[in-house]
């Protein structure tokens, strides 16, 4: 048993008996302690005392850590969602039919530190031929969208083992997530580049890219990472995601905003190209947050060109290098979740019902 002072509220995990027995039991066994106490000359034991019976421990997965997944899914903008906890779903989003890359296992997972997802577990150069480090396109996870109207955001949690540190291995382009515009096409890639990463514990900063559509855009600098990143966002290889920890991601893609729309005022202000933006265009956002460290923003009401809808949400774990991973990689994703036309305030960050840490 504990002990806690009468001001800890455990009256959510006392049993209706020992409620019922408080008023009783605890004055009776006090005033017997404190007597006892008395005749032996000790010190009286503390008062006021409530007694709490841990013979039930929380159960590691009835966690409070998908309770963001069920707040999201709750909302009426809630379109699509996939929790990634279920065999069947995994296998459902592998093109194969059965996913071997990503399973569901917890509970019987023989990893050091297995986490509440959808494990991903890579072998050392295990593709055909040996040519490359990356997964089978038909094992990779892609979940379908299709929406290209309004606005379109989507959530996902992911945790990186250790394996996939910097100081293991040196893949570099090694792209995991990614927005399709269409069954087969790239539009937007978050490249973890190993290389990039400086601290022992780092895997990566991310590497945002609009591969496909047009990239005339007036003001764009650079397409890869994309630059300028907006007002106030950190652009790429500026946020460092580290191993052993839950990373939440958040894009955001609000389709056809016509150039005449205040939200372009800052894009425009980068400089004297910028202001000539003219006509329609999709303006992509990116947020990202750690267990540890609050939301903050990776790209931010950038100008891009999304064909005619964001197709699908993907896990890739693809990259065109040579082998060179020297050990296993493992991770786990979880809780994927699509809003369509969900209104953020005019500070994004401060709707605390959205960007939330990821907790475990």
């Amino acid at each position: 048993m504990l002990l806690f002072s009468e001001g800890t509220n455990a009256s959510d995990v006392r049993p209706p008996l020992m409620k019922l027995c408080k008023p009783i039991g605890v004055i009776i066994l006090a005033s017997i302690s404190v007597s006892i106490a008395s005749a032996q000359r000790l010190p009286a034991p503390p008062q006021n005392l409530r007694i709490l019976n841990t013979s039930l421990p929380p159960s590691p997965a009835s966690g409070r850590q998908h309770d963001y997944f069920q707040a999201l899914i709750a909302l009426p903008e809630h379109v699509r969602s996939w929790s990634l906890r279920d065999q069947a779903q995994l296998n459902g989003l592998a093109k194969l039919g059965t996913s071997n890359y990503f399973t569901y296992v917890f509970g019987a997972d023989p990893y050091s530190n297995p986490q509440d997802g959808a494990k991903f577990y890579k072998p050392v150069n295990d593709n055909i031929a040996a040519r490359s480090d990356s997964i089978p396109g038909n094992q990779q996870l892609r979940m379908p969208i299709n929406i290209g109207s309004g606005s379109v955001m989507v959530t996902w949690d992911f945790w990186f083992g250790p394996e996939f540190r910097t100081n293991i291995g040196n893949i570099d382009n090694y792209k995991i997530f990614q927005h399709r515009q269409r069954e087969d096409s790239l539009w937007w890639t978050h490249v973890v580049r190993f290389k990039n990463a400086r601290a022992a514990n780092e895997v990566a900063t991310p590497y945002d890219t609009l591969g496909a559509g047009r990239l005339n855009i007036p003001g764009l600098r650079k397409a890869k990472p994309y630059t300028p990143a907006g007002a106030g966002a950190l652009g790429g290889n500026s946020y460092p995601v580290n191993a052993g920890l839950w990373t939440r991601w958040w894009s955001l893609v609000e389709f056809d905003v016509p150039s005449s729309d205040s939200r372009w005022d800052a894009w425009k202000s980068q400089s004297p190209e910028a202001a000539q933006l003219s006509g329609t265009w999709d303006m992509v956002s990116l947020w990202v947050a750690d267990e540890q460290r609050d939301v903050v923003r990776l790209l931010y009401r950038v100008p891009a060109s999304v064909d005619t809808q964001l197709a699908s949400f993907d896990f890739e774990f693809n990259t065109s290098n040579r082998p060179s991973q020297t050990g296993p990689l493992v991770g786990y994703g979880r809780n994927v979740v699509v809003l369509h036309n969900y209104r953020l305030p005019t500070a994004p960050e401060s709707d605390q019902r959205i960007f939330l840490r990821p907790t475990r």
